[in-house]
C-alpha cells in the first residue's frame, strides 16, 4: 500500500492532500492553530470523516499525541539532538523506531520485533513534489499514515524554529 505525501505539506502555499497508489486524492491534512498548541486533522477526502487528530502537547521538546476514535493511538516525542535516533514512538501496537534520513525523507519505520513496517522514500516518487510512504504491514495501515505525517510535522516545526526568517 502506497501513499504520496506532499514534500511541503505544512507550508501555507502547499496543497495538503495525500494521494493513494492510484494517484487519487484520499486524505486531507488540516492544521488548526490554537493559543498554545497546534492540532492536525487527517480527514478522508471523499467522506470528510476524521481518520485521526494529532495534537501537540505542552512540553519543552516536541511531543504529539495521535487520537483515533477518541482513544489515544500513539505518542511521539522528540528527545534531544538527532530526530532520527532520539524520537520515541509508542503506539497501541508497541514501540517503533526510525532508521535513515528523516530530513531528506529517506527512512524506515521499524517495529519492536525489528521488522520494517513502512518506508518513506523521496527517490522513488513518480511525482516530483511528493515522497512515497510504503506500508508493508497492512494491519497497521490506519496508524502508519498519521505517524509519518506527525514525524513530518515535527521535522517541519524544527526547521521552522531554526529558520532566521
Amino acid at each position: 500500500m502506497k501513499y504520496y505525501i506532499n514534500i511541503n505539506l505544512f507550508n501555507m502555499d502547499s496543497k495538503n492532500i495525500i494521494k493513494d497508489e492510484n494517484l487519487m486524492e484520499c486524505f486531507q491534512v488540516l492544521e488548526k492553530t490554537f493559543r498554545l498548541n497546534n492540532k492536525l486533522l487527517i480527514l478522508n477526502k471523499n467522506s470528510g470523516e476524521e481518520l485521526c487528530s494529532v495534537q501537540a502537547l505542552n512540553s519543552p521538546l516536541p511531543e504529539y499525541k495521535i487520537m483515533m476514535k477518541n482513544k489515544e493511538a500513539a505518542q511521539i516525542k522528540k528527545n534531544f539532538e538527532s530526530i532520527t535516533k532520539d524520537i520515541s514512538i509508542k503506539t497501541m501496537y508497541g514501540v517503533f523506531r526510525l532508521e535513515g534520513d528523516i530530513y531528506n525523507q529517506e527512512y524506515s519505520l521499524i517495529n519492536d520485533l525489528g521488522l520494517e513496517t513502512a518506508s518513506v522514500s523521496r527517490k522513488n516518487s513518480i511525482l516530483q513534489d511528493h515522497y512515497v510512504l510504503t506500508i508493508k504491514n497492512k494491519s497497521y495501515k490506519n496508524l502508519i499514515l498519521p505517524l509519518i505525517v506527525s514525524i513530518d510535522y515535527i521535522n517541519y516545526m524544527e526547521n521552522k524554529k531554526a529558520s532566521p526568517i
